[in-house]
């Protein structure tokens, strides 16, 4: 969606300017840009983790990439399309403060690579790839705005969880439970393509450490150190509990991503996320293993508009990448040796013909938004007692940490 700036413009020689070490103040807008969300609260947080992790973690294994029914054909942009709206800027990644664990060496994607798993309108669990980014408080994710907010109604997706570098079952670094989500105006109110990014503040990691048969009704009532649920059989209830640790905030264990804006488009970036499924290939209920494993790919940016998504002012581009799954990254200044760059895209959307990305292009008004997520504080969650669940398909939580299962 164009929409004409209000302030006056002057980039000339600056949008020559390479990354610039720390940040440089985006322009000031005359209107308010950002809209937030909640996503979980403390009291939900049982019935969300209940929800994923139940059977075996079922849920998880049953989520299938998430991407709209839409099929664009990206146009090249000579004239007009995205420009910077302001001088160039970014903000520097920031490095892990703790050792990772072993089973998560660092051996080619980023460590702040993952999955972000929600439950859709549909009622069917599907996730997107995501990242951790740089932030005051070390625990901000950005992703495709439709991987945080419904296409259709505008309005949160629900029971929204973060894990890095998640594969086959695997939390290296623990679950990363959505608190609050942040988003651009013209995405949440018009689903405008042109602003489909988000950013989520997440609670600090859990890790489930495996199930505990909990033999009857007392044991379950004084489980502690996790959540717990019953599952009921016939005329049987069994009794499961799930002991939880804590692993810490999302930064300090994986880092985060810098962010550039208002860099000229035609520049060289890598690629980052989990191949799609070849159409067809999604197994009957869903599945993890239907995607490739993550990678890293080349690609050189340019200016783009597609009439599907009704976006004009898109950045594309064309690399060694197959299809991607939504919310895949597009770093600048990237360095293997860290796994560190600055986030300059966020894919939406990939061409079925010839396997073109496209990404809002970053400017300013992100600059903005990314501004008010970076501050947004979330505590630790603390169950108290032993958060208890309820039945198999209520989605229902009672007791401390509990909550109506509405997430």
């Amino acid at each position: 969606m164009r929409r004409i700036p209000i302030w006056g413009l002057s980039w000339g020689a600056a949008a020559l300017i390479g990354l610039i070490g720390s940040l440089v103040p985006a322009p000031a807008l005359a209107y308010d840009i950002t809209v937030s969300a909640p996503l979980t609260s403390e009291a939900q947080a049982a019935s969300v983790l209940t929800y994923w992790l139940r059977d075996g973690g079922r849920a998880l294994e049953a989520a299938t990439p998430y991407r709209p029914d839409i099929a664009i054909t990206p146009r090249r942009v000579l004239l007009g399309g995205p420009h910077p709206d302001g001088r160039p800027g970014s903000v520097s990644p920031g490095t892990a403060q703790r050792v990772a664990p072993a089973s998560a060496k660092h051996v080619g994607p980023p460590r702040t690579l993952g999955k972000a798993f929600f439950v859709g309108a549909d009622g069917r669990p599907h996730w997107c790839s995501a990242t951790a980014v740089q932030s005051t408080h070390r625990n901000l994710v950005a992703t495709a705005g439709h991987c945080v907010f419904d296409p259709a109604s505008g309005k949160p997706h629900r029971r929204w969880i973060f894990i890095p570098g998640h594969q086959r079952g695997r939390f290296p670094y623990g679950i990363f439970l959505g608190k609050q989500a942040f988003t651009h105006r013209d995405f949440a109110k018009y689903r405008d393509a042109d602003r489909d990014y988000a950013f989520v503040a997440v609670y600090d990691g859990l890790a489930p450490r495996g199930e505990v048969d909990l033999a009857n009704r007392a044991r379950y009532a004084a489980f502690t150190g996790g959540i717990a649920y019953r599952v009921k059989t016939g005329g049987t209830t069994r009794y499961v509990g799930v002991t939880l640790t804590r692993t810490g905030r999302l930064g300090d264990l994986v880092g985060g991503q810098g962010i550039a804006y208002n860099l000229l488009p035609g520049r060289s970036v890598r690629l980052a996320g989990h191949p799609a499924p070849a159409p067809g290939k999604t197994r009957a209920g869903g599945g993890d293993q239907t995607a490739g494993a993550p990678a890293l790919w080349s690609g050189r940016t340019f200016k783009a508009e597609d009439a599907a998504i009704k976006a004009e002012l898109l950045l594309g581009v064309r690399s060694t990448a197959p299809s991607l799954v939504d919310g895949a990254l597009w770093l600048t200044g990237y360095r293997k040796s860290t796994g560190l760059g600055y986030l300059n895209g966020i894919t939406i959307a990939t061409a079925a013909r010839d396997g073109a990305g496209v990404s809002p292009y970053f400017d300013g008004e992100l600059f903005t938004v990314y501004t008010a997520a970076r501050a947004a504080r979330a505590e630790p969650i603390s169950f108290g007692r032993t958060a208890k669940a309820g039945e198999r398909g209520t989605g229902t939580a009672a007791g401390r940490g509990g909550g109506s299962g509405s997430r």
